[in-house]
């Protein structure tokens, strides 16, 4: 087979793959002159179509902000509004039990308005990539039991986790991911709810689940997009539909991740992957500028992450726990990412990569694994051994 990158403005947009049904065949330098033509002028024609696809996208965005916007702020502000005048003119004719249910609400409609606010100071951070974290060893139990006893003191919501267990976070990050992942589960699932955390060689495990009915599998794709929301959720539930894409944001600028999986028999599980060691936090590294690669040529000197497409997704799970100690993080679930920062050969990558994805395909009856470098080779593990 041959797999041309298809690179466009110094990053890789695809891969166009071709064979000749299994065959072994040859390409001569005036065909791989050819073909490297081919994927400039369709790489070029993607670029463009993307553009034009992310502008449209913007649009509805802004569109949805300002839609959503004006009902989620109108709805707090003409509360409060109404409360204070309430309170302000008619003060001395109201009963202790009349004034002390109009502050009651007041505060609820007020924390919902300063929680809409935190959400759209958070996406505006991130907009302008002026976030800034600061990792520190924080005991993940105790945090935990803290938000829930903030969050929702009379909820079952249950804290399974080890009180040795470490994580290398920015508490207040940890708070803004948490305490979505938490309102999520208490607004669109079902009690009880467990948020778990286990620890690993370099990164934690962090779970929130619930046993409400889950999230409908063709809105799974749209889930963490800015101010998506589900036609239920939609009509029954109030919200921005900011909360999920602010905590990936957040565990993304941990060098982590944070991806959804259907629970079992029913519900929702949002799992965190945080890192447990400072030198677990992504360095910067050079960009790779883009050439046109043999395939299957070796490349020593490549530094990029390793994307793995792995299926069944169960597979994905062992992959990951198996490769921990390179930085694995499924990033999606039938998708892990193993970077080498400790800035190994690739060679040694891929090498180590096959030898454990051998070994978890042989467990697993038709797994299926294609992996990628960003340098544009492409790999497919052999079928599983008899």
């Amino acid at each position: 087979m041959f797999c041309v990158p298809l690179s466009s403005s110094g990053r890789c947009l695809g891969f166009l793959v071709g064979d000749r049904r299994g065959t072994r065949f040859d390409l001569d330098a005036r065909v791989l002159a050819a073909l490297d033509v081919v994927g400039v002028v369709t790489a070029t024609l993607l670029e463009k179509l993307l553009f034009a696809e992310e502008m449209q996208r913007l649009d509805s965005m802004k569109s949805e902000f300002i839609a959503i916007a004006s009902h989620e702020l109108r709805t707090p502000l003409t509360s409060v509004y109404g409360i204070s005048v309430t309170l302000d003119e008619r003060n001395d004719a109201l009963s202790d039990p009349e004034r002390r249910q109009l502050r009651r609400a007041l505060r609820e409609q007020s924390e919902r308005l300063r929680a809409l606010v935190d959400q759209l100071l958070d996406l505006s951070r991130f907009d302008v990539a002026e976030v800034e974290i600061s990792p520190t060893p924080t005991p993940l139990a105790t945090k935990l039991h803290e938000l829930v006893e903030l969050l929702a003191p009379e909820q079952q919501v249950a804290v399974e986790a080890d009180p040795q267990l470490t994580g290398w976070v920015d508490p207040l990050a940890l708070d803004r991911i948490v305490s979505n992942l938490l309102s999520n589960a208490l607004r669109y699932g079902r009690l009880p709810i467990t948020i778990s955390a286990t620890g690993g060689e370099t990164h934690l495990r962090l779970a929130v689940e619930d046993r409400g009915a889950g999230v409908a599998d063709d809105f799974v794709p749209r889930l963490f997009e800015r101010f998506s929301r589900s036609e239920n959720s939609m009509h029954d539930v109030a919200g921005s539909g900011l909360g999920l894409a602010i905590a990936r944001a957040y565990a993304r600028a941990h060098g982590g991740d944070l991806v959804y999986e259907h629970a079992r028999p029913t519900g929702s599980r949002f799992v965190v992957t945080l890192p447990t060691k400072p030198h677990a936090l992504p360095e910067q590294s050079p960009a790779p500028q883009p050439r046109s690669v043999r395939p299957g040529a070796a490349s020593p000197s490549a530094l990029g992450p390793v994307i793995v497409t792995v299926s069944p997704p169960e597979a994905a799970h062992a992959l990951c726990h198996l490769l921990d100690d390179y930085y694995a993080v499924l990033v999606a679930a039938d998708r892990v990412e193993i970077n080498p920062i400790d800035r190994v050969r690739r060679g040694t990558v891929i090498y180590r990569v096959i030898q454990v994805a051998q070994t978890v395909a042989d467990e697993y009856d038709d797994a299926v694994m294609y992996f990628v470098a960003e340098d544009g080779n492409l790999w497919r593990l052999p079928p599983p051994r008899i």
